[in-house]
């Protein structure tokens, strides 16, 4: 049964943003949400980025109508963490550190550290 409270609809928003994010990294878009996928030279470690974040979202809807726990579940959370944890660092300290200035780089930490605790609290809920 599902119970529709915070959490669930966090977990809709967090797996909705990582597929979509995922998808728009697997056909090249062109915007900026797909530009936060193309973090490196090489193609295929883009393509494998955005196809962990296409089946992260996947999860995190999926496990809301599925029973998916335990050890395979903390695994899961802990890949997506760790894979938007770097994420946010290649991107915003590595090859954008303060650009193009100080205020739209917070704001662009912000959200992504948003989006990084989000899906800590929904791996808390569910382990």
């Amino acid at each position: 049964m599902v119970i529709f409270r915070s959490l669930f609809f966090l977990q809709i928003s967090l797996g909705t943003f990582f597929g979509v994010l995922g998808l728009g990294g697997l056909v090249q878009y062109a915007s900026r949400g797909a530009q936060v996928l193309h973090l490196f030279n090489n193609s295929i470690l883009n393509l494998a980025v955005a196809i962990v974040l296409l089946l992260a979202g996947i999860f995190l809807v999926a496990s809301l109508f599925a029973p998916i726990g335990g050890r395979f579940a903390g695994i899961i959370y802990l890949v997506v963490i760790i894979v938007w944890a770097v994420v946010i660092v290649l991107d915003l300290v590595i090859h954008n550190l303060l650009k193009p200035n100080f205020l739209v780089w917070l704001s662009e930490l912000a959200w992504r550290v948003a989006i990084l605790s989000g899906t800590w609290i929904v791996s808390r809920k569910n382990m």
